[in-house]
């Protein structure tokens, strides 16, 4: 990956995307200058990545934030990468889901790294995983 795509994000900073870095508090494909638009999509006005399985997203932006999940059988909390997908036109579908996490690193991989434009556009599948569990994986349309 470039430079750009691996540098880490400083918290609560609008600065790189660091998709190869779990433990980054925060990354954006934003210019600083739209910060608005990152709190608002971090703070949940996205729509669920799971509406769209099998169905194509043009991604233009993306955003990654850790979020704590309480772990199902302990309750203890668990940090989990939120990513939020964002199309040209500002629509924006979120998902905790290391899938999609993995999806960007090998999209970006090939294509280089976000922000895209013109936009990627990906299909969203629904994959089961071990214990009834689910992730997603964005698959690269040409």
């Amino acid at each position: 990956m470039s430079e750009k795509s691996t540098a880490l994000a400083k918290p609560n900073a609008v600065g790189p995307l660091a998709l190869d870095q779990v433990g980054a508090m925060f990354g954006s494909t934003f210019p600083a200058s739209e910060r608005a638009k990152v709190v608002k999509y971090m703070q949940g006005k996205v729509e669920a990545l799971d509406t769209m399985i099998g169905k194509r997203i043009p991604i233009a932006h993306v955003i990654a934030h850790v979020v704590q999940i309480p772990d199902k059988e302990t309750g203890e909390l668990i940090d989990n990468i939120r990513t939020v997908l964002v199309t040209p036109d500002g629509k924006a579908y979120g998902a905790v889901s290391h899938g999609v996490v993995k999806s960007l690193q090998l999209i970006a991989q090939f294509y280089g790294p976000p922000p895209w434009d013109p936009a990627r556009v990906v299909e969203v599948e629904q994959l089961k995983t071990g214990n009834n569990r689910r992730t997603y994986a964005l698959n690269q349309i040409e």
